[in-house]
């Protein structure tokens, strides 16, 4: 796709950039709201959290790999929705 976004109606760049950080916003949003005890959408997060005594190592390694298998799946399932159009 030469480097262009999947948004086929944007007509300048600052309309592009606006878009994903919009899209970007709603998803950790989202993320946010769902995840277990409101906020381990990333392994760092975890690992601070574990670090702090909040959490136990064995509950901050299973979110850990939870974590990955999450994100390995769903970058699997982009590639399948948009059929190998998304540059690496």
């Amino acid at each position: 796709m030469n480097g262009k976004l999947l948004i086929s109606d944007a007509q300048t760049v600052e309309t592009d950039f606006l878009a994903v950080v919009v899209a970007h916003t709603f998803a950790f949003t989202v993320a946010v709201y769902v995840a277990p005890r409101g906020g381990h959408v990333n392994p760092a997060v975890t690992f601070a959290i574990v670090i702090g005594g909040h959490i136990s190592i064995l509950t901050g390694i299973c979110y850990l790999v939870a974590q990955l298998l999450g994100s390995t799946l769903a970058y699997l399932v982009l590639m399948l929705v948009t059929a190998g159009q998304i540059s690496h």
